[in-house]
């Protein structure tokens, strides 16, 4: 089964409404871009924030925790 497909079956396994978007570019911006086009109302948003780069140059959490229109949950990850 394609990618495609079952992450477009996933939102309907719940009974909250969310949507899936495909895309190609920098992550962060395209993140925030999405966000604005569909007048999001929340971004959910993974963060493992353990690589020191991350903290130098900043990382995808960060630019859309600042740039979007919208409220966002982050979730702390562990590995």
């Amino acid at each position: 089964m394609a990618v495609e497909t079952r992450l477009s079956e996933a939102p309907r396994s719940t009974d909250t409404p969310a949507s899936i978007h495909l895309r190609a570019g920098k992550p962060s911006r395209v993140i925030v871009a999405i966000a604005k086009e569909i007048a999001a109302n929340l971004v959910v948003i993974a963060s493992h924030r353990d690589n020191v780069l991350d903290r130098f140059f900043g990382s995808v959490v960060d630019y859309v925790v600042q740039r979007a229109p919208c409220s966002e949950l982050v979730l702390q990850t562990t590995r």
